[in-house]
């Protein structure tokens, strides 16, 4: 081998050895790609409303030393019951606050006309005195518990985005749409359990099965005639 070559090899081995070096830094500078669980998880469970029992209230307000309920307050009562979805068989509680020094107490009377005007829809009541924030000695709190939706916490729709070791997005498929369900259901019980069947005329639907079987099956109506659509000048 001539002295020429040798020189040459050795000229180029340390640019050799610094672009190896260079591609090695490279290569260790990109993110490690492993075969990890984020790729190769199993689908979660689909996401599910919860329903719970929440307590809503109702000042109901009395005139000053009256114990008799006036007509708009019991329209207020009903529409509140209504709204709350309180039924016969369920119970409400009463509360009012404790009479103040001097004054007669007229919580017992108050208490009864509730009672009277509850006890007529099937609705029972507990009773109970006690200062409440916002209601006046002549208001008398009712409280009902009527159901609830709390929707799932779904990542980018009504809670924060989390990234998995793949730094991607973790993501809980159908999630939004069992969100949006609960912001639209009409009643909370619907998701709890199913309503009964309504009456229905079964007669009716039974007459349908024997024209059928007998071969008396009203006929389609014929499709109308269409004009042809010709284009062009007269």
């Amino acid at each position: 081998m001539s002295d020429r070559s040798t020189s040459f090899r050795r000229a180029c081995l340390p640019m050799a050895l610094l672009g190896l070096a260079a591609t090695l830094a490279g290569c260790s500078a990109q993110p490690e790609r492993y075969l990890t669980y984020a790729t190769w998880q199993q689908g979660e469970p689909l996401p599910r409303l919860r329903v719970e029992s929440v307590p809503v209230s109702h000042e109901i307000a009395f005139a000053p030393r009256s114990t008799q309920l006036g007509e708009i307050e019991r329209e207020a009562l009903l529409r509140f019951l209504r709204q709350t979805q309180v039924r016969a068989g369920d119970t409400v509680i009463l509360t009012a606050a404790p009479p103040e020094p001097g004054r007669p107490d007229r919580s017992a009377a108050r208490f009864d006309a509730l009672r009277v005007e509850l006890a007529r829809l099937g609705v029972s009541t507990r009773t109970m005195l006690g200062a409440v924030p916002g209601v006046s000695s002549d208001e008398v709190l009712i409280t009902a518990h009527t159901l609830a939706v709390v929707p799932p916490d779904c990542p980018g729709y009504n809670a924060p985005i989390a990234l998995d070791s793949e730094q991607k997005p973790i993501l809980d498929i159908g999630c939004a749409n069992a969100a949006n369900l609960g912001l639209m259901v009409a009643n909370p019980a619907d998701l709890v359990r199913g309503r009964a069947l309504q009456p229905a005329d079964g007669e009716a639907a039974a007459l349908s099965i024997q024209r059928y079987r007998a071969g008396q099956v009203w006929p389609l109506s014929e499709p109308q005639d269409s004009v042809p659509f010709r284009m062009g000048t007269d």
